[in-house]
């Protein structure tokens, strides 16, 4: 009787560790997707930024070469 107590605490105890490990893994998983979303949105963002810079640099060419502007107010 004494060995199956101690073999049924064990089981118990390996149980948890189990879901305990479980639990860390699908904690572990939601948080890098939630990284994940987080770095794309910032990419999102900065490729616009990229694209907005780009079209302003462009403009400012056009207006130098066009001689509206001096090379000191590009």
């Amino acid at each position: 009787r004494g060995n199956l107590t101690v073999a049924e605490a064990r089981e118990n105890v390996a149980v948890a560790e189990y879901e305990s490990a479980i639990e860390t893994a699908f904690r572990e998983v939601a948080d890098a997707l939630a990284g994940r979303r987080y770095l794309a949105e910032q990419v999102a963002a900065q490729a616009e930024n990229v694209a907005t810079l780009r079209r302003i640099a462009d403009l400012a060419r056009e207006r130098y070469a066009e001689g509206v502007v001096n090379y000191l107010q590009v």
